[in-house]
């Protein structure tokens, strides 16, 4: 292990799904996630946070190394960092607002919406139902509010220590960062370069980092089938992200 993890000083942040791996991007590397949102409130232990994404990083390159070195590849990954809340839960509060303004249930022109996936068509009751399309845990009512669990120190931390300690291993890191101060991230896209270089030191790594402007724009990296529901693809969070 690269970094020694007394796991019962993070247990409630390796069991939460804020970091975890799905599925494959493009090139055929495996995708890692890290999510700003998460259902109830944070802790504001930013120590436990890292030590949980050290962790579940760890276990994961192992895992990935062992399959690559058995097919004789090698062996990187693709991080996505959404800052903002899931994507699902936001395609059906668009729906509510549209039935609202149209109770007739005429259709309206959906051209304004960022990225409405098929989520859209399920009611509260089903979302509540299938809390893994949400990205939630099993464990958790859907229900419950969404409050922002990192801020813009820890995520650069994070990116200066997979700088310093993990320089090969990043194919590409792609954020998408949240609107207004409510994110608790003033995330324009000027504003995020600027502390990026700050803490990553290597230009060959701030190179591999992209900043979105929208979800849908993952896709240019990773098929609908492969991406999570979170940020708008189809495939539900498997509850592996939940598990330790």
């Amino acid at each position: 292990s690269t970094f020694p993890i007394d796991t019962r000083q993070c247990r409630v942040e390796l069991q939460n799904g804020q970091f975890f791996a799905q599925g494959t991007c493009r090139d055929g590397n495996p995708v890692l996630y890290f999510r700003n949102y998460l259902l109830g409130p944070w802790r504001e232990r930013e120590d436990a946070l890292i030590d949980a994404v050290l962790y579940r990083l760890d276990h994961y390159l192992h895992h990935f190394d062992r399959e690559c070195r058995r097919k004789g590849e090698s062996s990187k990954v693709t991080l996505v960092v959404l800052m903002g809340k899931p994507e699902p839960l936001l395609d059906w509060k668009r729906k509510m607002k549209r039935k609202k303004r149209n109770p007739d249930g005429e259709s309206e022109d959906d051209s304004d919406d960022e990225n409405v996936t098929f989520i859209s068509t399920m009611t509260s009751q089903e979302l509540k139902a299938n809390p893994l399309f949400l990205g939630n845990s099993p464990r958790l009512n859907s229900a419950d509010e969404y409050y922002r669990h990192s801020n813009k120190n820890v995520v650069l931390r994070l990116l200066g220590i997979l700088d310093l300690h993990y320089p090969e291993r990043l194919s590409r890191a792609l954020l998408i960062p949240g609107k207004g101060h409510h994110y608790g991230y003033y995330a324009t896209t000027v504003g995020v370069r600027v502390g990026l270089r700050s803490v990553v030191a290597s230009d060959r790594t701030r190179s591999k980092i992209f900043v979105l402007r929208k979800r849908k724009e993952l896709r240019a990296w990773i098929e609908d089938d492969e991406l999570v529901t979170l940020v708008g693809g189809n495939a539900p969070v498997h509850p592996s992200a939940f598990a330790f």
